[in-house]
């Protein structure tokens, strides 16, 4: 058994409006993998030990039931109590000219970044924080588009701190028929 497992979200497209369906999922869409469902009003959940049975799962229900079904990003829930696991935390430097300097702190802030301080190079502002690399990745694809490709984003490895994870709740396994 893996000492984490991975969750996401199918949320109904219509929230007043529950399909004829709903209640019924779990036992439409069983025995794929090792992979858990839950229904709930709002949508499902969907757990599984690995990535490629969590893709068989999601694809075999949007196949089934196209448009009903808001996708979320799949989450890694981790199982007990891990002390001593350690994330990366990177320095971030932001290059931007000054009239986006409150977009690209916005974004910062948005992400959970810590903001460290700012410096003046001719007309571009330099903007220093850090972050996890967890909320880190994909920073500068939000910047570049948000400055038309004016700004640069780099990154480098600053200190290892402690962890913050959630707790993967209980999950009991499906019986198989």
């Amino acid at each position: 058994m893996a000492d984490y497992v991975l969750e996401q979200r199918l949320d109904y497209r219509k929230r007043n409006n529950r399909p004829w369906f709903a209640g019924t999922i779990a036992l439409l869409f069983r025995g794929i993998g090792t992979t858990w469902i839950e229904e709930s009003h709002a949508g499902v959940r969907l757990l599984a030990e690995d990535e490629r049975s969590l893709r068989r799962l999601v694809n075999r229900i949007h196949a089934y039931l196209p448009g009903v079904f808001i996708t979320s990003p799949v989450a890694v829930r981790y199982r007990g109590t891990y002390p001593d696991l350690d994330e990366p935390v990177m320095a971030i430097s932001v290059v931007v000219p000054q009239s986006f300097d409150h977009d690209v702190r916005r974004i910062l802030a948005l992400r959970r970044a810590q903001y460290i301080g700012a410096s003046f190079r001719s007309t571009y502002r330099v903007i220093y924080a850090q972050a996890p690399l967890s909320v880190a990745l994909g920073m500068d694809e939000e910047v570049e588009a948000l400055t038309d490709g004016l700004g640069l984003v780099g990154m480098r490895l600053s200190h290892y701190r402690p962890a913050e994870l959630e707790q993967c709740p209980p999950v009991a396994p499906v019986r198989r028929a």
